[in-house]
């Protein structure tokens, strides 16, 4: 998928269908508007894309040392956490069970657009001592995964991400995702355009880490460093004492990708410095994206999860239902 097209996806939107009627005529007339308003913001991610394609072909046109130098970690870190993450033991599997929603007009922005969200509702359950699980499947729309049993070997990593030599300090960690995510990397990722207060490479680095915290193959410890690197990206602000979409407490990582015209927030337990959701808001604010992780631990066996108030992430009993409806609220 291209960046365009992404990005297009990230500015549609949706609603719930509801009976028709004269409540009907009042919410079609106000996603009328907001359909406008995100026409308007499409205008900026185009050219947000067109920056960011050009900045890239520049870069791609000299030696790979052209982005030596183009970023210095902030230094800025979370409040200390309480607790440290789960680490599974022999016979124990890794627990997470996950929900995603993206609104969704993935060719034009249309006047309505009904039943076209990206959804997952899934649960993962991996084992690092020999790379067997379970992924469970019980919703997915417009999202490619493969859910079953897997043997030794046989959990499904298209990544082939490896977190075993992460290192988990922040400065060892940043310098570590710089190269893994440059051009001649093990894992490149694209040069996007920084806010007006970030450095060279804070979107190439944001999307390293990103990208990451979502996939199952990474422990709680990586994800806890992970975070730690983030906070401290250029161009990113820490806000403590809210909550995430589920209503949990909260720390929040906030950064303007793309120039700025994304905002992209990471919720973060204050206890464990796991990562509770994510999400992704178009430049009026309304979010057009949302990732959240339902509950997350270990595990006995693929049977089983933690109990209610023993994982690593507080439980929450929403759905992808719920996500949907939050679809266009301002962040």
């Amino acid at each position: 998928m291209t960046d365009t097209k992404l990005l297009l996806e990230r500015a549609g939107r949706s609603a719930p269908d509801v009976a028709f009627g004269l409540e009907e005529f009042r919410r079609l007339r106000e996603r009328r508007d907001r359909v406008r308003r995100i026409r308007a913001g499409a205008v900026g991610l185009t050219l947000a894309v067109v920056a960011a394609t050009v900045a890239f072909t520049a870069l791609q046109g000299g030696d790979a040392s052209d982005t030596d130098g183009q970023y210095a970690s902030t230094g800025a870190t979370l409040p200390p956490a309480t607790r440290s993450p789960f680490v599974a033991a022999p016979g124990e599997l890794y627990y997470r069970a996950v929900l995603f929603v993206r609104a969704g007009c993935p060719e034009d922005l249309v006047e309505e657009c009904y039943g076209n969200e990206v959804r997952l509702d899934a649960t993962y359950w991996w084992s690092p001592n020999d790379d067997s699980g379970r992924i469970a499947v019980d919703d997915a729309q417009a999202y490619g995964i493969e859910g079953g049993r897997f043997g030794a070997g046989a959990f499904p990593n298209l990544n082939g991400i490896d977190v075993s030599e992460f290192p988990l300090e922040p400065a060892a960690l940043t310098e570590f995702l710089l190269e893994r995510s440059a051009e001649a990397g093990v894992s490149p990722a694209p040069l996007i355009t920084p806010p007006p207060e970030g450095a060279p490479r804070d979107g190439q680095l944001w999307r390293a880490i990103t990208d990451l915290l979502a996939d199952p193959h990474v422990t709680p410890t990586v994800r806890a460093a992970l975070l730690d690197v983030a906070v401290g990206v250029q161009g990113t602000t820490l806000e403590t004492g809210v909550v995430d979409p589920a209503g949990r407490p909260a720390h929040a990582i906030v950064f303007g990708n793309w120039g700025g015209e994304l905002e992209e927030r990471l919720y973060v337990d204050p206890d464990t410095h796991e990562l509770l959701a994510s999400t992704t808001s178009s430049p009026d604010g309304a979010i057009v994206e949302i990732y959240l992780v339902q509950h997350a631990g270990v595990a006995d066996s693929t049977e089983t999860g933690p109990e209610p108030d023993g994982g690593s992430v507080p439980l929450t009993l929403l759905s992808t239902e719920d996500l949907v409806e939050m679809l266009g609220a301002r962040s």
